[in-house]
């Protein structure tokens, strides 16, 4: 399971829906690649909604390596690599 939050010290509705948003599209990219026996709680910070969709891909990303919650053990498999 995978939950999504954003809290209004973030700033105002749209700030805290676009940062979901960002963690939500970055996440769907990735799932596949994530343990399924694990709970994720995604909690957006200030700064990610000024960022694009792959700032938040490549932090997410990092942050999975580092909690070893890779399904393989912990080494991510990017598209288009071998």
């Amino acid at each position: 399971k995978v939950g999504f939050a954003a809290g209004k010290k973030l700033g105002c509705a749209a700030v805290r829906s676009r940062t979901k948003r960002l963690l939500r599209e970055a996440y769907r990219h990735m799932q596949h690649e994530l343990r399924t026996d694990v709970g994720i709680l995604l909690i957006g910070r200030a700064g990610l909604a000024a960022g694009k969709m792959q700032d938040a891909a490549v932090e997410l990303r990092s942050l999975a390596r580092r909690a070893k919650i890779f399904a393989d053990g912990g080494t991510p498999h990017r598209t288009g690599e071998q």
